[in-house]
């Protein structure tokens, strides 16, 4: 039986070929999900150092009696939304903002305190208030939403310092 160096070749390249499709497809099966979710994950540890300066910065106001003084917090949201819900129609009523990935995880800074996922990570030392009527405001993924505080004023020490602020979403 004669051999043929040429089958031989062809055989050797289309076993090369079928690995290397074979590789490229487990990296597109299962690479580029976890690449997302990890890219995801630090999107969302961005934006909850940010709300926790954000609530940090609020009690400083509150503590320091710093009226009229306005803090600004950038959040670049690659991936999910920032809301802002100030979802009451009198002044001084609780606010929420709230920044959800894509895949449903949550980050919320609350009047109660900041949350990731409805577990609470931190308590604010004031219990802040929004001075606004009915709202809801929302920046999309690919922009960078602009939260602005400044505290208005303070209310009675019944159950700790209250902050009166007003909060915008730019």
């Amino acid at each position: 039986m004669k051999r043929d160096a040429a089958v031989s070749e062809a055989v050797s390249f289309i076993f090369v070929l079928a690995a290397v499709l074979i590789l490229v497809s487990l990296f597109l099966a299962c690479g580029i999900p976890y690449l997302g979710e990890k890219e995801e994950e630090t999107e969302l540890d961005a934006v909850l150092l940010q709300f926790s300066s954000m609530q940090e910065g609020m009690d400083e106001l509150v503590l320091t009696e710093a009226y009229g003084v306005q803090r600004d917090i950038l959040l670049p949201v690659k991936k999910g939304t920032v809301i802002l819900n100030l979802a009451a129609d009198t002044a001084g009523s609780p606010f929420t903002l709230s920044y959800e990935s894509p895949s449903g995880k949550t980050v919320t800074l609350k009047s109660d305190g900041l949350f990731r996922n409805g577990q609470k990570i931190q308590s604010f030392a004031s219990y802040p208030l929004a001075d606004a009527a009915l709202s809801r405001e929302g920046v999309s993924e690919g922009k960078t939403a602009v939260v602005s505080v400044t505290l208005l004023r303070t209310v009675g020490p019944a159950a700790g310092p209250c902050g009166v602020f007003s909060v915008r979403l730019v």
